[in-house]
């Protein structure tokens, strides 16, 4: 009966190392993903604060011309979304399998339709475009050419700190599900003692 008991505290040992080795690991990505956020909310920083010194010289070079909201031209601005959605089809019974069929036979047809709808969009979304740089004329500073370069990669870098806070969230959340699995394996403090030891005797070591 003892050697059953101890094959089982070695077994439940076992695998709590095994946790505490998805932890630790755990832990570092979490700690990188942390350092990833604050050196994109710094480079989002610089990236902001050298755009708007750029468009102050940028206004001082053009002082006949504003550079601001108001120059945008809303005329030819276009709002487009994106929608994500499955066709299933499943047959009641045999008097409803004729109609599935059919239904299922036009879908590719319609979503051909839609295709070329969706290319056809492309097309005179791409053709209306136009450099808003131009809007103030051919030969423009450097400095509003920089300017539009700058808050480009600070738009990059925003959606890059959203992706990242996004897969923090999930980190946190695989860490708690980590942890109450470890609360639950560790209900004798002899193993959790143990591991513990054994642990940092093969760090020392």
């Amino acid at each position: 009966m003892s050697e059953f008991l101890e094959a089982d505290v070695v077994k439940k040992m076992e695998e709590v190392k095994i946790l505490y080795r998805k932890l630790d690991e755990l832990s570092i990505t979490i700690l990188r993903t942390l350092q990833s956020i604050m050196f994109e909310r710094k480079y989002l920083d610089a990236n902001l604060q050298e755009g708007y010194i750029n468009m102050a010289k940028a206004r001082y070079l053009m002082r006949g011309q504003k550079v601001g909201i108001h120059q945008v031209n809303s005329t030819n601005l276009t709002a487009t979304f994106k929608n994500d959605a499955t066709l299933k089809l499943r047959s009641v019974n045999v008097e409803n399998q004729l109609v599935d069929d059919q239904v299922s036979v036009l879908a590719p047809d319609e979503v051909d339709c839609k295709n070329e709808d969706s290319k056809t969009s492309k097309e005179t979304i791409c053709s209306n475009y136009n450099d808003p740089l131009k809007w103030f004329g051919v030969l423009v500073p450097e400095s509003l050419r920089t300017c539009q370069t700058r808050f480009k990669q600070s738009t990059c870098t925003a959606l890059k700190i959203i992706s990242l806070h996004n897969k923090l969230r999930e980190l946190h959340k695989e860490y708690k599900i980590l942890k109450l699995q470890k609360a639950s394996l560790c209900s004798h403090d002899l193993i959790c003692n143990n591991t513990e030891s054994e642990c940092n005797n093969s760090v020392k070591s």
